[in-house]
C-alpha cells in the first residue's frame, strides 16, 4: 500500500471564524472571553465525565482556561479546532490531578495506616 498525500482541505467557515477569534484574543487578551464562552461547557463536561466530582471538575476547568489564557501567545494555528488544544490541556490537568491525589493518598496511608494493617501487625507479634 502506498501512502498518498492529499491536498490540504479548505477550512470550513466555522474553523475560519474560530481562527479569527483566536487571533483576536492573541492580539487582545480581553477578547479571550468569547473563546471561553464558546468552549467552557464542552471542556467542563469532558472533565466531569472523567473525575466524577463537580467541585474538582470546576477547579480543573478553571485551571484549563487559566493555562490557555496564560499560554495563548504560544498557541499556533494548525488547522485543527482550538478546542483540541483545550482538551489536551484538560487531559493533562486530569492526569496531574489523579497523580497528585494518588500521592496524597499514599502519604496519608503512611501517616495513618488502615486499622486492618495495624491489627495484622499486632497479631503477628
Amino acid at each position: 500500500m502506498v501512502a498518498v498525500r492529499r491536498p490540504a482541505q479548505k477550512p470550513s467557515p466555522q474553523t475560519a471564524d474560530e481562527r479569527l477569534l483566536v487571533e483576536a484574543a492573541q492580539a487582545d487578551l480581553a477578547k479571550f472571553d468569547v473563546l471561553y464562552e464558546l468552549h467552557f461547557d464542552r471542556v467542563y463536561f469532558f472533565i466531569v465525565s472523567r473525575v466524577h466530582d463537580r467541585t474538582i471538575a470546576e477547579d480543573l476547568a478553571s485551571e484549563v482556561f487559566y493555562k490557555a489564557l496564560a499560554n495563548l501567545s504560544n498557541y499556533q494555528w494548525r488547522g485543527t479546532p482550538f478546542s483540541g488544544w483545550l482538551f489536551r490541556i484538560a487531559s493533562n490537568a486530569i492526569v496531574d490531578h489523579f497523580k497528585s491525589s494518588d500521592r496524597e493518598r499514599q502519604a496519608d496511608e503512611l501517616e495513618h495506616p488502615p486499622r486492618s494493617f495495624l491489627s495484622a501487625c499486632r497479631a503477628a507479634s
